[in-house]
């Protein structure tokens, strides 16, 4: 099936990656044998920059230096807001999506080539892609667009039911399945059970599993498969608003936050274009959750939450909307809103587009 990119606005890597997108990537000759490991010309102590601060800043080595060769794998780079990531591996990328109840969301991506030149990109608020699923070699998409259903619709519905908007990172799964355990009992928020979390991840991975959405929409992704296996005692590979190094295992759990952060999603990838990882984790820090929007006092309603997070899990963007911020990949939450709890019509369209 065509992609229709006038919907569907998975972005390339280029220096115009669209509004609200920033990258900075090297150029062909820096990729080159002649750079080295640190050129003189840069005045980079590398050794000296990790054994003082622990982190190298992106901006210190990017197409400056073969992190392969420099041994700089699995070590912390920060990037803007302060966020941290692990270097990963030639051929391998990292992106950590962080969430915030104050109207505002972070996206960043970093990925190393195969010359082991590091990539990054950053999207602070709008739809954010990394190549479209032919220059990532995705394989194509197996099903056609959904189309408008004929269900009645309440108007509460009806803006996210009209708005088609949806964006990709370019990443997908590509797996029989994705199984994922949840670490429900430790660091969790007052007034929430230890089966909280994990009843309402089982949900959220279901409702994308099944396209489950408001707009009377038909069609399930058929290449999509979120397994909840039970419970873990496993920690998500997630600090703070930082990933740390990925362990082979999907997690979702609770953990502090700063700020009116509400969620971190990181998700890992390879070249070729499949996610192999994700892990998320959900604000335990004096937060307090609405299981339901009738309940709910100027809180985050915990299933909305929990389904935007899985969609970035699935290998789902930001999107900018047409209307207010009401599609379930909105990068703004309305507190007391749980119409994120469904998909909209854009967040059905992108599934399909992803899954099939």
């Amino acid at each position: 099936m065509r992609r229709n990119d006038a919907i569907h606005k998975p972005l390339t890597w280029t220096v115009a990656l669209g509004i609200g997108l920033t990258m900075v990537t090297s150029s062909p000759a820096e990729a080159s044998p002649e750079r080295g490991c640190a050129p003189a010309s840069s005045g980079i102590d590398l050794g000296g920059l990790v054994e003082t601060v622990g982190a190298l800043d992106i901006g210190q080595i990017l197409g400056e230096v073969d992190v392969v060769a420099c041994d700089l794998v699995g070590v912390p780079i920060e990037l803007p807001g302060g966020l941290e990531v692990p270097i990963p591996a030639a051929g391998e990328s990292v992106t950590i999506a962080v969430d915030d109840s104050g109207g505002t969301s972070q996206v960043e991506t970093v990925m190393t080539d195969a010359d082991g030149v590091l990539h990054h990109a950053s999207d602070s608020h709008g739809a954010a892609g990394h190549g479209g699923s032919a220059a990532l070699g995705l394989p194509p998409m197996g099903s056609p667009r959904a189309q408008p259903g004929t269900t009645e619709t309440t108007s509460e519905d009806s803006q996210r039911c009209n708005d088609p908007e949806n964006a990709a990172y370019g990443y997908r799964w590509m797996s029989d399945s994705v199984p994922f355990s949840v670490n429900g009992s430790e660091r969790r928020p007052d007034g929430v059970s230890s089966a909280t979390l994990g009843s309402t991840a089982g949900t959220a991975a279901e409702r994308w599993n099944e396209g489950s959405n408001s707009c009377g929409l038909s069609g399930a992704p058929s290449q999509l498969n979120l397994v909840h296996e039970g419970s873990t005692s496993r920690d998500a590979n997630i600090s703070g608003s930082s990933c740390t190094a990925r362990d082979g295992r999907n997690v979702v759990d609770w953990g502090p936050h700063s700020g009116s952060v509400y969620g971190v999603t990181c998700f890992w990838a390879y070249s070729s274009g499949e996610i192999v990882e994700f892990d998320l984790r959900m604000d335990s820090s004096d937060r307090e959750y609405a299981l339901d929007a009738d309940s709910c006092s100027d809180q985050v309603v915990l299933i909305a939450g929990v389904m935007h997070e899985f969609g970035h899990a699935t290998g789902m963007a930001h999107v900018t909307e047409r209307g207010e911020g009401d599609l379930t990949m909105s990068p703004s939450t309305t507190r007391c809103d749980d119409s994120a709890a469904l998909l909209g019509y854009g967040d059905h369209l992108g599934i399909m587009d992803l899954y099939g």
